[in-house]
């Protein structure tokens, strides 16, 4: 399970696409090696002992889960990174209903699944958050869910935004808390950033702001 990698300014994005929805989890390593893990999915001990051995071949230093939401997909493997390493886990307050309907959505999928710790802290709009050890600018986009945030590095024009906006698609909307208004508020703010911003979406291939100003078929820039 050899990840995808992006260089991205002095970051770079390993991205596997894991698990029964094939979820995207990042690991954003800096240029010391230290590294901040996005929305872990990993659901089979095949998956987790894949990530073990990236991780401890490439010397990288694991300092904190975030996430971007926390559906099912997206915190499988919550348990096993924070108990393997020690991490903190920061997810936005909000996101607590989805947290403990978690159970019941692994049941009702079929999936395995060891329930995700609780937040170390919470996040939001007014937190400063630091991704790899550098500084991010953190958005609420509701839409997908109520809780939902988005991460932005502006130094290498890169989007951590989750079940927000993919290419050419956008995030469910009939789901708990999602809501149709809502997500094409929040992807008509992620456009006002500058076409060459680079989308790491929560599932599919990267995308950029400018591509889906122009071919998104849901919202329009």
């Amino acid at each position: 399970m050899a990840p995808q990698s992006i260089k991205r300014d002095n970051l770079t994005v390993y991205v596997w696409a894991v698990g029964p929805f094939q979820e995207n989890t990042y690991l954003v390593v800096n240029e010391n090696n230290v590294g901040t893990l996005i929305d872990p999915g990993f659901g089979q001990s095949s998956e987790e002992s894949s990530f073990k051995d990236f991780v401890e071949k490439n010397n990288i230093h694991l300092d904190q889960i975030i996430n971007t939401h926390c559906h099912i997909d997206h915190i499988l493997g919550n348990d096993f990174c924070c108990r393997e390493w020690n991490l903190p886990l920061y997810y936005h307050a909000l996101e607590e209903s989805n947290i403990d309907r978690s159970i019941q959505m692994s049941q009702v999928w079929g999936i395995p699944y060891t329930p995700s710790p609780k937040a170390t802290s919470y996040i939001d709009e007014k937190s400063n958050i630091a991704i790899a050890h550098e500084s991010v600018e953190t958005w609420l986009v509701p839409g997908h869910c109520k809780g939902h945030l988005a991460f932005i590095h502006h130094p290498s024009k890169t989007v951590f935004s989750g079940d927000v906006l993919f290419r050419e698609s956008i995030g469910r909307i009939d789901l708990p808390g999602g809501d149709g208004d809502e997500i094409e508020q929040s992807i008509k703010r992620l456009y006002t950033l500058p076409d060459d911003y680079v989308i790491c979406s929560g599932h599919g291939p990267l995308t950029t702001i400018g591509h889906e100003k122009q071919f998104n078929p849901f919202v329009k820039g």
